[in-house]
C-alpha cells in the first residue's frame, strides 16, 4: 500500500515518527519516502487559449515560475500548455536548467480549450515515468471546448493512475468554476479561484509548498483478500489522525488453459459463425420460399391445353385489356406498383417468377446486412439489407432497357422485311407474320403478340400502339399509322414504311452519336460514385479503428447516411444530365 501524507508545515519525517493501524492493528516496515524523491512528480497544466492574451498568460508563468522555485530538492516538474492541442514543453524533469528555460518565454496562443485532453496527457506523462505520488496542478479561465474526451474517462484515467489534481480558476468573463471543483474533488485535490492574473503568483507559490511538503509511505498490508480495510496514520508532534478506507482485491484465480486444437479455432472463428448464419438465412429462406410460393402457373398451363375458352369471352377479355393500356393516364387505373413491376419483368424476359426474386432479394439482404454488422462489429450494418432492393430494381431495369434497346436496333431490318412482303402481295398482317418468322428476340415475341391481338379482334393499329408503350419506341407510333391508312384508305404502305424506316435509322445514327458524346460523362458518374465507396473499404482493410466513430457514434452514424444519401443523389442527379432522349 502507499499513501501520500501532506504535512500541515514544513519539516522532516523518518519513519520512527508514524504509525499506521488497519483496522486498529499496527502494520509493520513502514517507509517514508521524501519530497524529491524517485516517487514525486509535479505537472504544469496552462490554458493558452486565445482568451489567456496580454495579462493572463504573462500572469501563469510568472506563477509558474514561482512554483518552481518553491519545489523540493530534486523534484521533477513538468509543463503542458493546451489550446485545441495538447503540447508538452517539458517532460519531467529535475534539471533546474531546463526548467527555467522552459517557463522563460510565453506559450504561442490559439483557439480551443481541450481541459480534458490535456489532462489525459499529464497523467500519460507520469504514468510513463513511473511516479508513484504523482501531482497535477491545472489552470484555466474557462470551460472545456471540444476535447476528445468527456470529463468522466478523464477523470477515470486519473483516479486509476492515483493522481492528484489541484485546480485554479481564474476569473474572466467566460470562467465557470464547476469544472474544475469536480476534477479536484475526485481526484482528491483542491479548488482555488484567482480573483486577477496578479493573484495567481500567490496561489501558485502556496501549492508549491504544499506539495513540497508531502510524502509517501509505503507499507505491506497483511489484510485478507476482499476484505474491507479501515487505515489510520498518526504523525508525532501533529494533532489529530488521518483516516483513509479500501477494500483489499479478491483472490486472483489461476486458470490453466491449453494450446486451442484446430477444431476449436475452427468453432471460435468469425468465418464460422457467418457460414452459420448465412446457413440458417438460407434454411428460413427456403421455407418462406416452399410457404409463398404456389405453383398454380404449371397446373394452369397445363389445364389449358385441354381446356379452352370460348373465342367471344377471350377477344372480349383481350380487347378490355387493350383499351385499358391504351386509356390517357387519368384514366387507365393506378394498377399498383407490383403489377407494373411484373410487366416490366415479362417485357425483360426474365424468366424468374417476380415472387422468387422478390423473396431471393430479401435473403441477400438479411445475409448483406448480417455480414455488414459483424465485420463493423456494430448493429448500424444491418443498414446494408436496404441495398438488395435497389440492386435487385436496377438489374430489373438494366435488362428492361437493354430488350427495348435491342428492339429498337432491331426495327429498321424489320420494317424492311415488312415492307417487301407488302411489296409482294401480302396484307399487312400476312407480311408481319413473314417479318416474325426472320426476326430475333425481342421483336419477334412482341409482332407476335400483334398477331394475336389481331386475331382476337384488336385492330392491328391499337395492337401495334401497346408494343410502342411496351417497347417505349414511338416509332412504331408510325408503323401503326401506316397500318391504319392502310387498313382506312387502302395507302401504298410499302413506300410510306421505306421512308419510316430511313427515320428510324437516322434516329439511331442520332442516338449512337449522342451515346459517344455521353461516355466521359457516364464514366464519370460512376468514378465520382464508387470512390468514395472505394476509399471507405481501403481505409477500413488498412485501420478499422480509424473508421470507428462513423459507426459507434450518433454523429458518425447520421453523417454516413448523409453520405450515402448524398452519393446516390448526385449519381441520380449526373444521369439525368446526361440522359438525352432523341
Amino acid at each position: 500500500m502507499a499513501f501520500v501524507v501532506s504535512l500541515p508545515q514544513k519539516q522532516p519525517l523518518t519513519a520512527a515518527q508514524v504509525r499506521v493501524t488497519e483496522n486498529r492493528k499496527p502494520v509493520q516496515d513502514v517507509s517514508v519516502a521524501k519530497p524529491g524523491s524517485e516517487g514525486f512528480g509535479v505537472v504544469l497544466v496552462i490554458d493558452a487559449s486565445n482568451s489567456m492574451q496580454g495579462a493572463p498568460i504573462a500572469g501563469a508563468i510568472d506563477a509558474a515560475r514561482a512554483f518552481a522555485a518553491r519545489r523540493g530538492t530534486g523534484q521533477q516538474l513538468a509543463l503542458i500548455t493546451f489550446n485545441s492541442t495538447a503540447t508538452v514543453v517539458l517532460p519531467l524533469t529535475a534539471d533546474a536548467a531546463a526548467i527555467s528555460k522552459a517557463l522563460a518565454q510565453k506559450p504561442p496562443l490559439a483557439t480551443g480549450t481541450h481541459i480534458y485532453d490535456a489532462l489525459e496527457t499529464a497523467g500519460k506523462l507520469l504514468t510513463d515515468a513511473g511516479v508513484s505520488a504523482g501531482s497535477i496542478v491545472l489552470l484555466s479561465d474557462g470551460e472545456d471546448v471540444g476535447s476528445t474526451i468527456d470529463q468522466a474517462a478523464a477523470i477515470a484515467a486519473l483516479k486509476a493512475s492515483n493522481v492528484q489534481v489541484f485546480t485554479v480558476g481564474l476569473r474572466s468573463s467566460q470562467f465557470t468554476p464547476d469544472a474544475l471543483e469536480a476534477i479536484a474533488a475526485a481526484t482528491s485535490g483542491s479548488f482555488t479561484e484567482a480573483s486577477s492574473a496578479a493573484a495567481l503568483k500567490q496561489v501558485y507559490s502556496q501549492l508549491g509548498y504544499t506539495l513540497s511538503n508531502q510524502y509517501l509511505l509505503r507499507y505491506r498490508s497483511l489484510a485478507g483478500p476482499d476484505e474491507k480495510t479501515r487505515v489510520a496514520v498518526e504523525i508525532q508532534g501533529i494533532p489529530g489522525t488521518a483516516r483513509v478506507a479500501y477494500t483489499t482485491p479478491p483472490l486472483p484465480t489461476t486458470v490453466t488453459t491449453t494450446g486451442a486444437s484446430g477444431w476449436d479455432r475452427i468453432i471460435q472463428s468469425s468465418i464460422t459463425l457467418i457460414v452459420i448464419i448465412l446457413v440458417i438465412i438460407s434454411l428460413l429462406g427456403f421455407a418462406v420460399f416452399r410457404i409463398v410460393y404456389r405453383p398454380g402457373g404449371e397446373i394452369t398451363r397445363r389445364i389449358g391445353q385441354f381446356v379452352t375458352l370460348p373465342g367471344d369471352e377471350t377477344a372480349k377479355e383481350r380487347q378490355a385489356d387493350v383499351a385499358k393500356i391504351l386509356a390517357p393516364d387519368d384514366r387507365r387505373g393506378s394498377g399498383g406498383r407490383w403489377e407494373r413491376l411484373e410487366t416490366d419483368v415479362g417485357i425483360a424476359q426474365i424468366e424468374t417468377p417476380l415472387r422468387t426474386i422478390a423473396l431471393l432479394t430479401a435473403v441477400a439482404g438479411l445475409v448483406l446486412g448480417v455480414i455488414v454488422a459483424i465485420l463493423l462489429h456494430s448493429p448500424v450494418g444491418l443498414l446494408a439489407a436496404l441495398a438488395a432492393p435497389f440492386v435487385a430494381k436496377s438489374v430489373i431495369a438494366r435488362r428492361l432497357a437493354t430488350t427495348r434497346r435491342t428492339f429498337s436496333d432491331q426495327l429498321p431490318d424489320n420494317l424492311d422485311v415488312l415492307s417487301s412482303g407488302l411489296r409482294s402481295g401480302h396484307s399487312f398482317i400476312g407480311a408481319l407474320a413473314v417479318c416474325v418468322d426472320d426476326a430475333s428476340e425481342p421483336s419477334k415475341s412482341e409482332f407476335q403478340r400483334v398477331i394475336s391481338d389481331e386475331q382476337l379482334g384488336v385492330p392491328i393499329d391499337e395492337a401495334l400502339h401497346v408494343t410502342g408503350k411496351r417497347m417505349k419506341s414511338r416509332d412504331i407510333a408510325q408503323v401503326a399509322l401506316v397500318a391504319k391508312l392502310q387498313r382506312e384508305a387502302g395507302t401504298n404502305a410499302a413506300d410510306v414504311l421505306d421512308q419510316v424506316s430511313i427515320n428510324v435509322r437516322g434516329r439511331l445514327e442520332l442516338r449512337r452519336l449522342i451515346s459517344s458524346l455521353t461516355a466521359q460523362g457516364r464514366m464519370a458518374r460512376w468514378i465520382v460514385s464508387l470512390l468514395p465507396v472505394g476509399l471507405f473499404i481501403a481505409i477500413y482493410l488498412l485501420n478499422p479503428a480509424y473508421l470507428a466513430p462513423l459507426w459507434e457514434d450518433p454523429i458518425g452514424i447520421v453523417s454516413m447516411i448523409g453520405a450515402g444519401i448524398m452519393i446516390i443523389a448526385g449519381s441520380l442527379i449526373i444521369k439525368r444530365i446526361i440522359d438525352i432522349e432523341v
